[in-house]
Parts: structure tokens; C-alpha cells; sequence
């Protein structure tokens, strides 16, 4: 079974908090309490609290319970659905925290409907921490009294000599610091999102092995799983009992995961030691596991250790509830007694993490100060060389633009990853040509990955198969890589979209005005001189050329690309049918997209302009109103020509990033591709034949993920950068909340009726006509690759019997609930997965429910990926047509964000194995019922080179030929 412990990742130290000091008397209410001043207390730290006209003084110390000294009632917590935002009224207290260590937290308890989510926040020595009101009554408890005063401003908590987290860290690995600036900066911690995500799980991967001399060596080896719907860490792995001839002890040995020093949850084994007195086997009672005295010690499982308890061979003996049998599936019901001295010297039980899961500040405290401050360096002696040093190392060539030539375009993070993504990336590859079959390879290992998490997003660091001719798997980044991503994240975050910025010529197009060159032309620019090393194009040549079909005057656009768009293109399948048709001077509009949720979103600048906006169209498809995301409707027929192009423009902006953002990026990479690429490898045994499935079409799946996260997620990344939002950790929600239901998006693919219910106008769509044909054609591959092991893995009744499928099931839903559970139950019910309560006896799962999961999540890694992912280099090419971000009014983003933009789409062009122009039975040798699997295989390719005909027939009379279910197109996963 697949291992899961979960942890929060509070990035600060576990709470010991205020001194027990009571005030009493007026003093109280006036401010001016002083505790007294202990400076024997190894964590004795003086703080300031202040608000406006109060201050105190207070000294934090150890073994005392968080102090409480401010609260706000009644505060919002919002969560996005598609169409609405939805707030809860909630209550919040705030309470001084501090560990032996000297580091102070203020911690924020958040309860809402009865339940409490806890946010910690370190106070450093030069970072304070700060609330304000807002509508609701903001309440400080001046001294600690009984009395809390009301605040109309803001409370703030700072540190007179608070140890710095990020010096304890570095002085822990015997390196000095060179400067503050090397330390992570605590902005680009994971904030609050809607009710914290339980300040998000991370896991541990933890194996439990029995050792039993010469008995049975080391074969039974045991993975488990914590059940994450019940945040159930605690769990007896081990009870040792010791005989005396005057009674007995017993430890109980509990893999748990509480803090460390820094703050970080990890997993350890806790002994717990209790004894009787009498009979020598009497039985020790059960000890209080919240009662430090009868703690036995604490071992970490981290950096390789290993917990190990042995039997000595003199009456003792070890019992555990874990089942060890050889692919055990569950834990035993009763206790498995290891007692082996009838066979050896010595048994013993042990424990170790195979794999584990990091968040970027772990990532970045192991980075060896001397490569964080070559990093800086290497920025800053670039700049003073006019970008030569980069010229020198990376062979810039002589007709591209030089960034120093354009100072205070472009900022150090955008100048340093142009450099990494065009000369690193982009330049050296050379894999286009290759087929599937050398590109590509059998699985050959099963077990657990160490992963990367950037809030609810989780992806491996690593590949087990193999990922491409060059790499037969392993780490995809060394340290120093992940290093030089992270030094970049720490880069300070400067848009330079104000007034003051503008006059002073920062991010402003003045250069491409005076190259007298369109802004899409500067932009590409940078590109036009490289090749890869195949000799293609480094930014993708285009396919369809948006802006000579439909720009006209002075960088406006016609009707007709939103037309193209919403029922041809990209947004057809949000395109929803009014239930009330919008009519206004004789104009009806019966269909819309509805985007204006994104303008919920809190923008970090008042100068950037807002996401969101919903269009409605006529029965033909026109646009006719665009309601922005503040409510204000702008007709076509009534309105200028200035105002209805910039209200087109923030729709189709907020259309083709939101679906990027929404469709793109966390429906399809970074929730069904990659979990079902993390569970197959961790779940299922590479020869087994759903393994060899799953492998075909999430290759590369990792590989591409991991990517994207330290390019894409999480904060300050460059997705953040490039697009106005304030808070990613709340952008990262409502993009997990905004993704489509499968009845909705999948239900027209699978279902005729619901085909022919849809308006004529959406029947004709390329995306349904082309998309319904490659469905049923990948599901009938799925459905007769599935027919073959039907006997194999399902029950009489129809129910799912294979016990390695169930386990990759299990954990691939656990996943899934644990990032959107509204979703996830859609899915499930869809799909008819779960079995129908007459079923449940004989099985959790229903194979015709399998079948249609199958079909459909090949479906959703290929056609569906290429449908919301195909043309991001097209469209994000010209700012004028759409843009990630722009200044209020503007009708195109700033040089510095689309820059941003443009190197995203880059990286979606590599050339990676399309599904039709390669043979796949290689994929399928040497595994049971190989002659079988390979017909159904051969079966497939004859009927996409049918579809690859008929497709090619359509394009001919289609005045802009529709490709994103062509199978010389499409690519086997969604590794591009």
C-alpha cells in the first residue's frame, strides 16, 4: 500500500510560548506592563507588541502555553466556484510562540464551523509580523488583561533579538553566512489559502522491514499509507516487551511526525515506556502518549537514518499490527509476533524513509552558501559587464538584442532566465527527430518518489522510468539546479507598472518604439537568431497566424478572432447556453463564457488591470457584451470603438491565460497526469500490464511537471511574476476550484445524447466533431486492452478483484479527494468507479467503471491536453492579442511580462513522440499475454491512420484547419 504521513508545512518553530507572569491592576489597560526579565531562560527574547497609540513589552520563555493577545471576529474566508465566490464567517486569535531556539511565531488559530486550522509565521530579527482591521472589529489584549481594546489600524509584533531561522540553519551546517541577502526570504512562504489546506500535507514514504538472522532475511518488507481523509499520523509500529522476574516493560515504539528545531514536521519513532510489578509476564498498561515522561526516545527518519529495535534473545519479544507478509495489501487485524530466538540470536524491526517530499525553503536551505553567493555574483558581474559574461559562457549571438542595451526593461530574474531557458534549455535540445521506441522504454522498477511540493501541488524530483534516450531515470536536477531556481525565486519581485515607473522609462516599450518595431516583433527579437540542435526554430514557428487573420488598425482586432476562439477554438467547452438571453437595442445574446471570477482575485498593484470578464454571443456566434468583472456591461452596438476593444481584450486575456492557468496547467499537468504518473510507478509492478498502460502515456509526466513547478508554482515563480495577482497560494485554490466537472467537460465525448442535446452551433465545433471521433477511438483501445486481463483482474460480479490495481486506485484517489474532493466525487461518480451498493461486498471498485476511467484519462493526457495546450506559443506571441498582465487601460502587457509570457510558450514547443506517426508495441513485450496486447496495439494505429485521413479532409474546407485531435499532432502524454 502506498505511504502517506502527513505533515503541515509550517515553516517555523513548534509552539513554547509567553511567561506565566499574570498582570494585575490598572497598568494593564494603559500599556505599559513590562514583564520581568529572565534572562536564564534559554528562550527569555524580548518582543514588542504595538498598535496605534498602545505599546508593550513582553519577554517570551519556555515551557509556557501560547498567549493570546489579539483576536478579530467574524472574518472572511473566501473560497472560489466557477461563476461565484463563497465566504464563511469565521473567527481568528493570535497567539506569541517560541522554542528553545530563540525563534518567535505568532500563530493565527482560524476557526470556522467548529473547525480550527493553525498558521504559523516567524517574527526574524528583521522581519516583524502585522494584522489589520477591516470591516471587521480587530481586538488587542493590552498585557494580557481580560479587557482587549479595540484597534481601528493594525497590530505589530517585532523581535528585539530574535535569532534569525535562516543564520540557525546555516550555522547548523558549519557554513557563515556572507550577508542577510542570502537567506530565504519568508514572502515566498506558502500563505494563506481558503482555510489553509490544513497549511498543506506533505508525505513520507516510509518502509517497515522484519530482520530475522539466517530465518527469513529481510524478505518481508511492508509500505503503508495514513489515511488522509482522517490527518491520522500516530501509529504503533512495534511493542517490545521485556520480562523481569519481578514484572515486565513494555515500549511501545509510535511513528509519528512532530516538529523539529526548525520548524519542519518529519517523520520519527517515538518509543513510549510503561512497566508493571508482580508476575513476570504481567502486562504493562498503555502509556499516555501526551505524558513526556514516559517518552523512551525519538528517532528522526530523516538524511538516511534508520529506527531499529531488536530482540536480545533473553525471553524478550517484539509484536507489532503491521501485516509483513510479502505484498500484503492491508494491516493485519491482530498483533504478528516476532519472537524468532527459536531460530536466531536476534530479530529486529526497523524503519526508514524511502522517499520524501520537500517544499522550496527545505530545498533552499541545504543550497551551500558559496553557490548562493556565486549566483548573486554572477547576476550582478553580468550586469557591470554589459551582459558579456553571459555572452562568454552561453555563445550569445551577435544580432540579438543585448539586455543591457534596454536597462530597465527587462530585471535581474527575467535577464537571468532568458538566459537559463533560451541558452540551458531551449538551444540544446535535439530529440525532435526520434522515435517513440528510442526515445522511450519499458518500466523496469517500482517504488516510491521524493517529490517537490509548491502548495497543493506535489511532483516528483525524480523518474524511475526511463524519461528519455539519455536518462534511463533518476534525479531530474543535481543541487546546484535546483539551487540556481530557487536563487531566482528569491529575486526580488519589481513589475515597474506605476506612473513613476513608466516616466522613468522602467518596462516601458520605448525601445521596440524606437527599433520602429510591433511589440510582438521586439519580444521575438531575442529568439529569431537561434536554432535548437536540430536546426528548428527555438520559439515554435507558427500554425495558426492570428494576427495577419485578424488584427486590423491601430493594434485592434475583428469580431470574428472572439468568434474563432469561443465556438472554433481554445474556449468552446466553456461556452455555456444563457438560461435568460441578454437583449438590449434589438440584439439578443444566447450563449456565453463567463470569466468575470478571476476579477475576485486581489491584485498586488491598483495599476495592474483585473482578470475576468464574461462575453455573451448571438445565435451566430458574434460577440455582442462584455460585462466586466465589476459589474460595468459594454454593448458593441453602443459603445466606442476604444472601449469595446479594450473590454474584448480583457476577455480574451483573462480567456486564454485563465484556461492556460485552469484547463491547462491544474486540471491536466499537475492533477490527473500527474497523479496518475506518481501512483502507477508507485502502485503497480512494472511488469504489470496496467503499469505498461499507464507508462505509455504519462512518460515524460514527471519529467515535464517538475518543470513546471519551479518555473510555475508556487510564489514569486514566473507565472506569478508575469500575472497581477497579490496572494499565488489563493490563485493556486481557485484554479484547483475552477476546473470543469468530468460530467460536464467529458460527458458529450462519451455520451451521443448529450452530443445531440448541444446547440447546433457547438455540434459543429472541431473540437466535438474531431474530438468525438478520437474519443471512441481511444476508448475502444482502452476498453479492448482492458478486455484482455478482465478475468484476470475482476470478480465474477464485475467488481475489481486485482489487489495491485485496487492499491494504485486507492492511492490515486486519495490524491485527487485530498486537492479538490468536490471534483474528485464527480469523477468517481462519472465514471461509475466506485460500486453500487449491491456490488460493495464483492469489491470497492467496478470494472466497467475502470474501463470508462481509462478511456477517459487517456483521453484527457492527449486529445484533451493538445485541445487546451496547442496553441499557447500562437496565441501568447502577439501582447496586442492577449497578455498575462497589462496596466490599467492598456491594450497589451509590459515588455518585462510578456517576456515572462513568451519563454513560458517557448518551452510548450519541444517536439516530443506524436501518437500517429509512431508504432507503440514495443511498449507491451515481454509481459503475459504479449501476442494479445500487441494485436489490440496494431488495432489502434490502423484506426488513428483512418482518423488521420479523415481529419486531413475536413481541415480542406475548414478556413482555419483545426489539428488538436489529429494524431500526427497529438502527443502520447502530456510531456511538452
Amino acid at each position: 500500500m502506498a505511504a502517506r504521513l502527513l505533515f503541515w508545512s509550517v515553516h517555523v518553530a513548534a509552539g513554547l510560548t509567553l511567561p506565566s507572569d499574570n498582570c494585575v491592576g490598572p497598568e494593564c489597560d494603559s500599556g505599559s506592563y513590562e514583564p520581568k526579565v529572565d534572562d536564564s531562560i534559554p528562550c527569555s527574547n524580548p518582543v514588542v507588541i504595538s498598535a496605534a497609540g498602545v505599546s508593550t513589552r513582553a519577554v517570551l520563555q519556555a515551557d509556557a502555553s501560547p498567549a493570546l493577545f489579539a483576536d478579530l471576529q467574524h472574518a472572511r474566508v473566501t473560497g472560489f466556484r466557477l461563476g461565484s465566490k463563497q465566504e464563511e464567517s469565521c473567527s481568528k486569535k493570535f497567539l506569541l510562540l517560541c522554542n528553545s531556539r530563540g525563534v518567535v511565531a505568532v500563530r493565527r488559530d482560524l476557526e470556522c464551523s467548529g473547525e480550527i486550522h493553525q498558521k504559523q509565521v516567524v517574527v526574524s530579527a528583521a522581519n516583524g509580523w502585522e494584522t489589520c482591521a477591516g470591516s471587521d472589529p480587530l481586538r488587542l489584549r493590552v498585557g494580557y488583561s481580560e479587557s482587549p481594546a479595540e484597534v481601528a489600524g493594525c497590530i505589530r509584533v517585532e523581535s528585539e533579538r530574535a535569532v534569525d531561522i535562516e543564520a540557525v540553519a546555516l550555522l547548523n551546517a558549519k557554513e557563515q553566512p556572507s550577508g542577510k541577502e542570502l537567506g530565504w526570504d519568508p514572502q515566498l512562504d506558502e500563505t494563506a489559502t481558503r482555510l489553509d489546506f490544513h497549511d498543506h500535507c506533505l508525505e513520507d514514504a516510509v518502509m517497515i522491514r522484519a530482520e530475522a538472522g539466517t530465518w527469513r532475511p529481510n524478505r518481508q518488507v511492508y509500505r503503508f499509507e495514513y489515511e488522509m481523509e482522517q490527518r491520522e499520523w500516530n501509529r504503533v509500529l512495534a511493542v517490545h516487551n521485556t520480562p523481569s522476574g519481578t514484572g515486565a516493560c513494555t515500549v511501545r515504539y509510535r511513528l509519528e511526525c512532530p516538529f523539529n528545531d526548525e520548524g519542519y514536521r518529519h517523520a520519527a519513532v517515538v518509543g513510549y515506556k510503561s512497566c508493571c510489578e508482580g508476575l513476570p509476564n504481567c502486562t504493562a498498561s498503555v502509556p499516555d502518549y501526551n505524558d513526556a515522561k514516559t517518552r523512551e526516545g525519538l528517532t528522526w527518519l530523516t538524511d538516511h537514518r534508520t529506527w531499529k529495535v531488536c530482540s536480545t534473545g533473553t525471553g524478550d519479544v517484539i509484536r507489532t499490527g503491521v501485516t509483513l507478509e510479502e505484498s500484503a495489501a492491508e494491516w493485519g487485524a491482530g498483533a504478528e509476533i516476532l519472537d524468532l530466538t527459536e531460530h536466531s540470536t536476534k530479530g529486529c524491526m526497523s524503519a526508514t524513509v524511502t522517499a520524501r517530499q520537500q517544499i522550496f525553503r527545505e530545498t533552499y536551505e541545504k543550497c551551500p552558501t558559496w553557490l548562493k553567493m556565486a549566483g548573486r555574483n554572477f547576476l550582478s558581474l553580468d550586469a557591470l559587464t554589459t551582459n558579456r559574461l553571459t555572452t562568454l559562457l552561453f555563445g550569445k549571438h551577435p544580432a540579438a538584442p543585448s539586455f543591457a542595451n534596454h536597462g530597465g526593461v527587462y530585471d535581474t530574474y527575467t535577464t537571468f532566465m532568458y538566459n537559463v531557458m533560451l541558452h540551458v534549455s531551449l538551444r540544446n535540445y535535439k530529440e525532435s527527430f526520434m522515435s517513440a521506441d528510442f526515445r522511450m522504454a519499458v518500466p523496469t522498477l517500482m517504488r516510491p518518489m521524493n517529490k517537490v511540493r509548491a502548495f497543493e501541488v506535489a511532483c516528483p524530483v525524480e523518474e524511475i522510468d526511463q524519461m528519455d534516450w539519455w536518462n534511463r531515470g533518476g534525479p531530474f536536477m543535481d543541487l546546484p539546479q535546483a539551487c540556481t531556481f530557487l536563487i531566482a525565486r528569491n529575486l526580488e519581485m519589481a513589475d515597474d507598472v506605476s506612473p513613476e515607473s513608466q516616466q522613468a522609462g522602467l518596462n516601458t516599450w520605448d525601445a521596440a518604439d524606437a527599433a520602429n518595431m510591433s511589440r510582438a516583433e521586439y519580444t521575438l527579437s531575442y529568439f529569431d537568431p537561434y536554432q535548437n540542435m536540430v536546426g528548428e526554430a527555438v520559439y515554435p514557428a507558427v500554425v495558426t497566424d492570428f494576427t495577419r487573420l485578424f488584427k486590423i488598425e491601430n493594434d485592434m482586432f475583428k469580431d470574428t478572432l472572439e468568434y474563432e476562439l469561443a465556438f472554433r477554438g481554445l474556449g468552446v467547452h466553456r461556452v455555456n447556453v444563457l438560461t435568460q438571453p441578454l437583449t438590449k437595442g434589438g440584439e439578443t445574446a444566447l450563449y456565453s463564457i463567463d470569466l468575470k471570477v478571476f476579477g475576485t482575485l486581489e491584485k498586488r498593484s491598483d495599476f495592474f488591470g483585473s482578470w475576468g470578464a464574461d462575453m455573451a454571443f448571438s445565435a451566430d456566434g458574434m460577440p455582442l457584451v462584455v460585462t466586466m468583472s465589476d459589474g460595468k456591461e459594454v454593448w458593441r452596438h453602443e459603445s466606442t470603438m476604444e472601449e469595446w476593444q479594450y473590454a474584448k481584450f480583457v476577455w480574451r486575456s483573462s480567456l486564454i491565460n485563465g484556461i492556460t492557468l485552469v484547463d491547462h496547467l491544474w486540471h491536466t499537468h499537475f492533477h490527473l497526469a500527474n497523479t496518475f504518473a506518481i501512483t502507477s510507478r508507485e502502485m503497480l509492478p512494472a511488469a504489470h500490464p496496467m503499469r505498461r498502460l499507464m507508462a505509455m502515456f504519462t512518460w515524460g509526466t514527471p519529467f515535464v511537471n517538475h518543470g513546471a513547478v519551479h518555473e510555475l508554482a508556487g510564489a514569486r515563480g514566473m507565472l506569478h511574476r508575469m500575472t497581477p495577482f497579490k496572494d499565488f497560494g489563493v490563485v493556486s485554490v481557485a484554479a484547483t476550484d475552477l476546473m470543469l466537472p468530468f460530467s460536464k467537460l467529458y460527458e458529450p465525448f462519451a455520451n451521443l445524447t448529450a452530443y445531440e442535446a448541444m446547440p447546433k452551433i457547438l455540434q459543429d465545433a472541431p473540437f466535438y466533431v474531431d474530438g468525438r471521433d478520437f474519443y471512441a477511438m481511444i476508448s475502444r483501445f482502452a476498453a479492448e486492452y482492458m478486455g484482455i486481463f478482465r478475468e484476470e483482474w475482476c470478480t465474477p460480479e464485475g467488481t475489481v478483484r486485482d489487489a495491485d490495481i485496487s492499491a494504485f486506485l486507492d492511492s490515486t484517489y486519495a490524491i485527487l479527494r485530498e486537492a479538490q474532493e468536490e471534483w474528485t466525487e464527480d469523477q468517481l461518480d462519472w465514471t461509475g468507479l466506485q460500486t453500487k451498493p449491491e456490488q460493495a461486498a464483492s469489491g470497492r471498485y467496478s470494472c466497467d467503471g475502470l474501463s470508462r476511467m481509462l478511456q477517459v484519462m487517456l483521453f484527457a493526457v492527449t486529445g484533451w491536453h493538445r485541445h487546451v495546450g496547442g496553441e499557447v506559443a500562437d496565441l501568447m506571441r502577439d501582447p496586442d492579442l492577449s497578455s498575462p498582465s497589462w496596466i490599467k487601460g492598456n491594450r497589451h502587457a509590459q515588455p518585462r511580462q510578456h517576456m515572462q509570457a513568451i519563454l513560458i510558450a517557448a518551452t510548450t514547443g519541444f517536439t516530443r513522440p506524436k501518437l500517429g506517426n509512431n508504432t507503440w508495441g514495443f511498449m507491451f513485450e515481454k509481459m503475459t499475454k504479449q501476442d494479445m496486447a500487441q494485436r489490440v496495439v496494431k488495432s489502434f494505429e490502423a484506426e488513428m491512420a483512418e482518423l488521420v485521413s479523415t481529419i486531413n479532409d475536413r481541415n480542406a474546407a475548414r478556413p482555419i484547419p483545426y489539428n488538436k485531435m489529429h494524431p500526427y499532432y497529438v502527443e502520447n502524454s502530456v510531456a511538452v
